[in-house]
């Protein structure tokens, strides 16, 4: 499952992995409440400072404090 998150902050600079690139971000989920996420791909141009990003939510849910 495909979701839209907006970045809100990206936590530092993305760092290489043997198989492409990580980087935190706090982002707002649907519901407007702050989360921070890892997120992985393959070139840095997936891993943009401000917007959106669309994430593969097949290994985590957002989840209300």
């Amino acid at each position: 499952m495909k979701n839209k998150v907006k970045i809100a902050d990206a936590l530092g600079p993305a760092f290489q992995t043997s198989k492409g690139f990580i980087r935190s971000y706090v982002v707002l989920d649907f519901s407007g409440a702050k989360s921070v996420v890892k997120v992985f791909s393959k070139d840095l141009a997936g891993l943009p400072d401000s917007g959106e990003l669309v994430v593969e939510c097949n290994e985590f849910c957002f989840v209300a404090k």
